[in-house]
């Protein structure tokens, strides 16, 4: 699903704590991704971290570079939608 607690526009949140958050996707085409969004001392940092395997390893390197101009657009979104979500797990659960 594209929003649940545990996802952020289809990105799974594979962790989180006050500072860090990890998303994570996994393709078909046999690509993996994860996003690590680091805040410290109000300084944002984010990383991007993709890894193709399998036999459609070629298929999921053009599928990426296909897909780097929607990543870089849509980032601030999803770095928003992130911050909100853990924003209000932590407020439910009663979590600084």
């Amino acid at each position: 699903p594209l929003r649940s607690a545990s996802r952020v526009l289809g990105w799974r949140i594979e962790g989180a704590s006050t500072d860090v958050v990890v998303l994570a996707l996994r393709a078909w085409v046999g690509l993996t991704a994860r996003v690590v969004v680091a805040l410290d001392d109000g300084t944002v940092t984010v990383a991007s971290f993709v890894r193709y395997s399998g036999p459609a390893k070629l298929l999921a390197r053009a599928v990426w570079a296909a897909t780097i101009p929607l990543h870089e657009r849509i980032l601030p979104h999803l770095l928003t939608s992130a911050a909100r979500r853990i924003a209000q797990e932590y407020a439910t659960n009663g979590c600084a």
